[in-house]
């Protein structure tokens, strides 16, 4: 199953600030395969349980990311068991990103300039691509990234960071 919500920004629409543009609940479809989520920025809320049990591929474009109910802890294996693909895009609201994940192949993260740690445990990830995170990359004491993902083919980093920032734990 595919989900497509787009919503087209209007001059009246772009003028609002996210907090009065609408938000979304986002449900946990038991049976998609494919959720693709394009917003100008609505808020979208995760639920705070349930489990998206076929959800193999989601992407997230231009989200505003609210609520109790963190990114990580719903796209975690124990909640989202078959997810392959994520990518996350243009999005605010995501400072810290947690995601344990034992079914993970590929991780892009664009544009997220509100990102300030990120941590990753994904024992099968192949691909991680990160651009245009961290804006406070440069702070040394301030830990951006630790990355374990021992089956990593490739690694795309294009942000501004100090090296002792970035952990690099189990990696091939």
């Amino acid at each position: 199953m595919l989900l497509r919500v787009v919503w087209h920004d209007n001059e009246e629409v772009a003028e609002l600030e996210p907090e009065q543009r609408g938000e979304i609940l986002l449900p946990c479809f038991q049976r998609a395969t494919t959720v693709i989520l394009e917003f100008s920025f609505l808020r979208l809320a995760l639920p705070p349980s349930g489990v998206f049990a076929r959800l193999k591929v989601l992407e997230l474009v231009g989200i505003h990311l609210y609520g109790q109910c963190s990114l990580g802890n719903a796209l975690s294996s124990p909640r989202c068991p078959s997810l392959q693909i994520l990518s996350v895009q243009n999005a605010r609201g995501l400072g810290n990103f947690t995601i344990h994940s034992k079914s993970l192949l590929e991780l892009k993260l664009l544009k997220l300039p509100d990102m300030q740690q990120l941590i990753v445990g994904a024992p099968s990830l192949q691909m991680l691509i990160i651009m245009g995170c961290f804006t406070d990359g440069l702070n040394p004491s301030q830990p951006v990234a630790n990355i374990s993902a021992p089956r990593l083919e490739l690694l795309l980093w294009t942000c501004d960071f100090v090296p002792s920032s970035l952990q690099l734990g189990e990696m091939a």
